[in-house]
């Protein structure tokens, strides 16, 4: 799973690379590049027998530095967009919560996005 998130962040940078490279924003491009190659190197790394892990600190940076971006870009439209996979991941998990907790059974029998994880394992 750590390499899934990396992946979708390094997809989600790509995007936001461009929307600042477009608007010539040059230190933003450059952070956002920085990024990018620090994620391409944790990937090398995490490939099986994976070296690293991302752990907590990993994870909350990822999504600090995709916020942080999108602030310092000020494109929320861009933001709202680019992070639309984080959006539903979140959406979806919350909504199978809430459905467990008022009907006593589960909305999805895996969550939406799960079901892929449990197919490529075989």
């Amino acid at each position: 799973l750590d390499g899934l998130s990396a992946g979708v962040l390094m997809i989600a940078l790509c995007a936001f690379w461009i929307v600042s490279a477009s608007i010539l924003d040059t230190p933003t491009s450059i952070f956002i590049a920085l990024w990018i190659g620090g994620i391409l190197s944790f990937l090398y790394f995490n490939v099986y027998p994976a070296r690293i892990f991302l752990g907590d600190v990993g994870a909350l940076s990822f999504g600090a530095t995709l916020a942080v971006v999108g602030l310092i870009l000020g494109k929320a439209p861009a933001l709202v967009i680019i992070g639309f996979v984080f959006i539903i991941e979140v959406a979806s998990s919350g909504l199978q919560l809430l459905w467990k907790k008022l009907f006593h059974r589960k909305l999805f029998a895996a969550a939406p996005f799960h079901l892929l994880d449990g197919k490529s394992r075989k």
